[in-house]
């Protein structure tokens, strides 16, 4: 039985979507972009909320909530997001990866099935706390840094760090950090990039969405969205929601 669970009482989820065997299938464009078009399909007609998300080459993580908060909703939902991309990979797969990549999918599956995408857990984990939000959002944006995939975490496409962290990263105040790297020690640089994003969040807590409501006292309700007020590196591949804490 799944540690974590989607249950009442608590509308926003952190949670993570892995690759069986850990295999690295978002390496390639079309397989991000597989994701991230049926996320925004959920998004539009499903009442999907996301705020925060990566997509990295073994796994991905995300903040994610139903704009009704209707956490059944929110199970199904996501239950059928997974389905669907499942399928959708495997076939990529099967088509122009190498054949060791089908081996494993087919390895994994159970007796109900041919070929298994996902491990069985998805992860998720309630937010109920701003502090643990901040924790969350933190992992999520410097995922590809700590693992030495770019030095910033606005360069990384497939991540709402651009959207929220916008030019104070991606400008000249990078640009400008990068001439003093000899200079810096490693220590340093985690320090300036977990400044950075800490005034990212500052952008994403505090100023809700208007079509984002909740009973719950932590989630603010009614503050106008962000987004029009910050620019940023560049246009993002999912539709994201801001969420508002008092």
């Amino acid at each position: 039985m799944e540690r974590y669970r989607i249950v009442e009482g608590i509308g926003i989820y952190y949670v993570t979507f892995t690759i069986v065997e850990w295999m690295p299938v978002f390496i390639e464009e079309a397989t991000c972009k597989i994701f991230t078009e049926s996320l925004n399909f959920s998004i539009k007609n499903k009442r999907l909320g996301v705020n925060a998300y990566v997509i990295m080459p073994t796994h991905t993580d995300a903040v994610v909530f139903d704009k009704d908060f209707d956490n059944e909703h929110l199970k199904h939902t996501l239950d059928d997001f997974r389905k669907f991309t499942g399928r959708q990979l495997l076939d990529y797969a099967d088509a122009n990866l190498p054949n060791p990549f089908g081996q494993t999918f087919r390895e994994n599956a159970k007796e109900d099935r041919q070929r298994k995408f996902w491990q069985s857990t998805q992860h998720p984990e309630g937010i109920f706390t701003e502090k643990f939000y901040r924790q969350k959002f933190n992992y999520i944006h410097l995922n590809p840094v700590r693992k030495g995939l770019v030095r910033s975490a606005v360069d990384w496409r497939f991540s709402s760090a651009g959207y929220w962290l916008g030019d104070r990263e991606a400008g000249g105040e990078k640009d400008a950090g990068n001439n003093n790297d000899a200079g810096q020690d490693s220590g340093e640089k985690d320090a300036c990039q977990e400044t950075s994003v800490k005034q990212g969040v500052e952008r994403g807590v505090g100023r809700g969405s208007d079509d984002v409501r909740s009973g719950s006292d932590d989630v603010g309700r009614g503050s106008p969205d962000p987004r029009p007020q910050y620019s940023r590196r560049l246009p993002n591949d999912v539709e994201l929601s801001a969420i508002g804490w008092e």
